[in-house]
């Protein structure tokens, strides 16, 4: 008997999995317990079309991600900090405030950066965002000095 699983049992299967199981074991365990319901019911039907659905807005998600990163490639974004006269910043450029602006420019959310530490120097900085569905893109963040803040 074909059924869709509506709870995750370990072992046997996944919310949203279709799985073959014997009759007796749905009819006795699966079905009272609301842990699966038959593939050919209307509720079945009705979570077969909600995951297609998911499944085409995950697609048209990862294409319009995919767009974005290819149109931001030489993406450059510029921050302005009090540093010494060797080039080492009063403070650091964090993770955080790369992650936020380029969220704000790139208008996508940012799964994580790389390399994960924050910038002390003055200078270009090659850094690789992780974006959804496994698309990356290099960027530079560009620290330089504060005008007339040198010491």
């Amino acid at each position: 008997m074909r059924v869709i699983f509506t709870s995750n049992i370990k072992n046997i299967g996944q919310k949203g999995e279709i799985k073959e199981v014997k009759p007796g074991y749905a009819r006795n365990f699966l079905f009272p317990k609301n842990l699966a319901v038959t593939a050919d019911s209307v509720i079945g039907q009705e979570i077969i079309a909600k995951k297609e659905s998911e499944a085409e807005k995950q697609q048209e998600t990862i294409g319009k991600v995919a767009e974005i990163a290819s149109k931001n490639q030489n993406l450059v974004i510029d921050f302005q900090r009090k540093a010494s006269s060797e080039g080492k910043l009063f403070g650091s450029v964090t993770i955080k405030e790369i992650k936020t602006l380029a969220e704000e420019k790139l208008k996508v959310k940012i799964e994580s950066i790389s390399p994960n530490l924050a910038i002390k120097e003055i200078g270009d900085h090659k850094i690789n965002l992780a974006l959804h569905g496994q698309q990356t893109l290099d960027i530079i963040v560009k620290v330089s000095a504060l005008a007339g803040n040198k010491k």
